[in-house]
This record gives C-alpha cells, structure tokens and sequence, in this order.
C-alpha cells in the first residue's frame, strides 16, 4: 500500500498510523536513513529502536575483564560518581 505525506518545513514527515502500528514503531523510536538516492529522488528509512534498545543490543559486545553489571547498578554507579564530581548529594 502507497501513502502519501507531507515534509515540514523543519524537514520532518510523518509515517502515517497504520503504518506506525503494523511496523511496531513507538515514540522515541530512532530512525536511520542508510541509502538514498539522489536521481531516483529514494530512501531507506530502518527503525533501529530506542536508545535503550540499541544500548541492551550493544551490552556485552565488547571484550572486558570486568564482571558484567546490569543498567540499574551502572546508573547509579554514575549517578554517585556525577553528585561527588559536583558536590551534590544524593537521597537513599
């Protein structure tokens, strides 16, 4: 099926909703242009996710020596080490 949309002057277009929901796509979702093409005035446009989803993707990917620790632990790790950098303290 063939839609037509209309680009915003801030260059944005929206995917209409049954397009939106049969492709599962939520808000927040992050979209990639990987090809395009100049002369035939074409696209390829590939949901790829959130930023979560793409970070959970990428957990582990890389070779280390240090135990794994899930996102919690690693958010508050760096929520203590932020509030010492700037003197901030932080509630329990």
């Amino acid at each position: 099926m063939t839609y037509i949309t209309t680009v915003s002057t801030k260059g944005q277009v929206t995917l209409p909703h049954h397009v939106r929901q049969r492709l599962g796509i939520k808000v927040g979702d992050r979209a990639m242009v990987s090809t395009f093409h100049p002369q035939k005035k074409q696209i390829t446009l590939e949901i790829v996710g959130s930023d979560q989803d793409i970070i959970e993707e990428l957990a582990g990917s890389l070779a280390t020596n240090k135990p794994y620790m899930d996102m919690e632990t690693v958010r508050h790790i760096a929520g203590k080490k932020l509030a010492q950098k700037y003197g901030v303290r932080i509630r329990k």
